[in-house]
């Protein structure tokens, strides 16, 4: 059986009655601010902490360029220095003489696979896919590769072929701008 209309604006009228007006703030309580500054706080000092990585500036001089193109967007970075091979700032695959260990390869120190390399860059491709599918854009396939101006061309180019297997295409070198 249905109610009425009168009866509703009823109920709902003694209902009202029944709650009691809410008292004025007289206080501000900043203990749930605070709370939230100190996660807060905590969350940038652990992003701060993935950022920096054990590279030594010094152990990478880049070659210099004169282009003027602007900075790279946001792409897995890979550093390829001097004692080792870094994804992200993780040191990841040690470098001797200017090439990866032979058992690092996949078909050993004939091959140019580098299988810690794949394997890391796939995980990154993946995450990039599911975040790019969370906020409905196109996933970038960049990747950005800084390397010594003294590295070995086979080097770079194992580097640059793993990358490709992991299902990254667009590469970017950083190279040092000359001054004008």
């Amino acid at each position: 059986m249905p109610i009425e209309f009168h009866e509703a604006r009823s109920i709902i009228r003694k209902a009202r009655r029944r709650v009691p007006e809410g008292e004025a703030i007289t206080h501000l309580n900043i203990t749930p601010m605070m709370d939230m500054m100190t996660i807060l706080l905590v969350f940038m000092i652990k992003s701060m902490a993935v950022q920096t990585s054990t590279l030594n500036l010094n152990d990478v001089t880049l070659p210099n360029s004169t282009t003027h193109q602007p900075p790279p967007e946001e792409a897995v970075s890979i550093i390829i220095a001097r004692e080792a091979l870094l994804v992200e700032g993780e040191p990841l695959v040690k470098i001797k003489n200017g090439d990866v260990d032979a058992s690092e390869k996949t078909a050993g120190s004939f091959g140019i696979e580098i299988a810690k390399l794949k394997d890391n860059l796939t995980k990154q491709h993946t995450r990039i896919k599911k975040i790019a599918a969370g906020q409905g854009i196109a996933a970038t396939n960049d990747i950005t590769i800084v390397a010594d101006r003294n590295t070995p061309y086979r080097l770079l180019a194992a580097v640059m072929y793993t990358a490709g297997q992991a299902e990254f295409s667009n590469y970017r070198l950083i190279v040092l701008r000359t001054e004008e």
